[in-house]
């Protein structure tokens, strides 16, 4: 038979190691679920940082189409390359055409809202 430890036993009971297993899982599962979100998260800006300079050149090359180019039509687009100059997803822009020597160009992404507006003249 095995004789229990008396008073000055050194060590922890099954039970106390269990419990501290418990409290490390809990505490390294918050902590994953913390890491997880948060790489998303920088994830999504960094897409979001990466997209605000290609819509400003999609802007960019509809503002230096001619006038009266098909692309600027009246209305709402999509972003494809033979009017953006290249394509790019989630991203329409709206043309209005607030008089003969005016035109309002819209660009707007769906994803992250982003949008920009320019205007262009008649040369």
């Amino acid at each position: 038979m095995l004789r229990m430890m008396r008073f000055g036993n050194k060590g922890f009971t099954l039970v106390e190691l269990i419990i501290a297993l418990l409290l490390i899982l809990i505490l390294a599962t918050g902590l994953n679920m913390f890491l997880t979100l948060y790489l998303k998260e920088v994830k999504l800006y960094k897409e979001k940082m990466e997209l605000i300079p290609k819509i400003n050149g999609a802007l960019e090359y509809l503002k230096n189409l001619e006038f009266n180019s098909p692309c600027l039509n009246n209305g709402t687009h999509n972003c494809n390359s033979s009017c953006c100059g290249f394509e790019l997803e989630n991203v329409t822009y709206t043309v209005e055409t607030n008089s003969t020597e005016l035109k309002k160009i819209s660009i707007k992404d769906t994803k992250f809202n982003i949008s920009f507006t320019v205007y262009k003249q008649k040369e």
